[in-house]
């Protein structure tokens, strides 16, 4: 009630219109790009932008324990849902560590094909959770795209001095990027559509750090959606601003077709107030809705015993949708309540959906949500 009466009549009438369909805040106006993007594709038309940047925390990128896999994150097993309304979305060629360490990377994402001595993941807060430093002479990553690709976006940070890494596309020859201080960096290289492993080894002067790599096939245009989520983070780490390598100035640096603001539990686990996320997440719409359609998603609902003070929090981040009038994506329509979706086998825990039966629901209340959105129904 407390809420209702701090909102104007309009706002009131909005917010429980939300509630009564399903929780989701969405019409088709307030994501202009994605769904123009999606549209222009349709036609032929290739748009300037074609990532989509989910940022969020371990429940996004399922990388709680070691044996998770990122192909069974809701992200990831939505897009072959999407895929059935709109043939113009994947994720095929995006990688990033998602905070996950050297020993777990490759059972997590086996696209990692080797990941060789003198290898480091640098801790500085920063796009990809932890990025992956060549820190010796030998240092060596192979990553094996699982499509063809003629182009390859490389999102590159170096610490206090200018630093190198060297690209090699299967057996060809070298290229270098370098990448200088205290810069957050994309570089896009090019060659023939294949499907080559891409070999990552230290340049000229060791510790260029990769954040992102992107392999794209131009002849086949795809909306990408970028799974950037980092076990235990909250909007309080995503807006560390430090310096360029901070991930809010490299997300807007990024620029992305859309950001989807995929909060998480990490914020109400850590005893952040509830009104300190919602500023903080005010902050990060208020830094990206220029230039990126901003998307918000509320956190599964968690167990009420182990934490009674979720629901401000939730509250929070519908408040932030009406006010900012953005789309919400509101899990807890879908989950209920983990009391009663637990039971179900939709958690392993009391925050974390279970990798098969509860992503795979959320990947379905998600894909569904975006095909409203888009206006694709």
């Amino acid at each position: 009630m407390t809420l209702l009466t701090a909102m104007s009549a309009a706002q009131a009438t909005e917010f429980g219109e939300a509630i009564r369909n399903g929780g989701m805040n969405l019409r088709p106006s307030t994501a202009p790009r994605l769904t123009g993007a999606l549209l222009d594709l349709q036609d032929g038309v290739v748009p300037s932008k074609l990532v989509v940047a989910v940022r969020g925390s371990s429940t996004t990128a399922n990388s709680a324990v070691s044996a998770d896999k990122k192909s069974q994150a809701w992200l990831e097993r939505s897009i072959a849902l999407m895929q059935q309304y709109a043939p113009q979305v994947s994720n095929a060629g995006m990688f990033g560590t998602n905070g996950v360490t050297l020993a777990n990377l490759i059972t997590y994402d086996p696209r990692f094909a080797s990941i060789g001595p003198g290898i480091a993941l640098d801790t500085t807060h920063s796009l990809a959770g932890y990025g992956i430093q060549m820190s010796a002479a030998t240092g060596s990553l192979v990553w094996q795209p699982n499509t063809p690709y003629d182009r390859t976006d490389i999102y590159t940070t170096s610490g206090g001095a200018t630093r190198d890494l060297g690209v090699q596309f299967g057996g060809g020859a070298v290229n270098t990027i370098t990448t200088p201080a205290l810069s957050f960096q994309k570089t896009t290289l090019t060659k023939t559509l294949g499907q080559e492993p891409i070999n990552f080894t230290k340049g000229a002067t060791s510790g260029a750090v990769i954040q992102i790599v992107d392999t794209y096939n131009t002849a086949d245009p795809r909306i990408r959606f970028a799974n950037l989520g980092r076990s235990g983070w909250s909007t309080v780490d995503w807006t560390v601003a430090t310096d360029a390598r901070s991930p809010f100035n490299s997300l807007r640096a990024l620029n992305p077709l859309a950001i989807i603001l995929d909060e998480g539990p990490n914020a109400w686990r850590d005893g952040v107030p509830a009104a300190t996320m919602k500023a903080k997440l005010q902050t990060e719409i208020d830094n990206n809705i220029d230039q990126s359609d901003m998307i918000l998603a509320s956190p599964f609902p968690g167990s009420v015993a182990a934490y009674p003070s979720q629901v401000p929090y939730q509250m929070a981040i519908r408040e932030l949708a009406i006010s900012n009038n953005l789309p919400l994506i509101d899990f807890t329509r879908s989950l209920e309540t983990w009391e009663i979706s637990n039971p179900q086998g939709y958690y392993r825990d009391n925050t974390h959906l279970t990798a098969v039966r509860g992503n795979g629901k959320a990947a379905r209340f998600f894909a569904r949500a975006i095909r409203t959105l888009v206006g694709f129904d």
